[in-house]
């Protein structure tokens, strides 16, 4: 599932949560690039924690999909 945002969607985004979070919050898009955030020097730099994520969330759908396949075979 694909989610799109713009950056000014992003950017409200994250000001919602800052009046939540009382720590610094950054919303990445689907490469970990930091496309909105609460400390403007973040922007458009990658954030290894998204990337890691992401990373992480592709190993799991292609197992998933790996899986899947297998079981339908037997």
């Amino acid at each position: 599932m694909s989610i799109y945002l713009s950056v000014a969607q992003a950017q409200n985004i994250v000001f919602e949560l800052m009046e939540i979070i009382p720590k610094g919050v950054s919303v990445a898009d689907e490469n970990g690039y930091i496309i909105a955030s609460s400390n403007a020097m973040s922007m458009g730099k990658v954030s290894s924690l998204a990337k890691e994520c992401i990373d992480q969330s592709n190993m799991m759908q292609s197992y998933n999909a790996v899986s899947y396949t297998h079981l339908r075979a037997h």
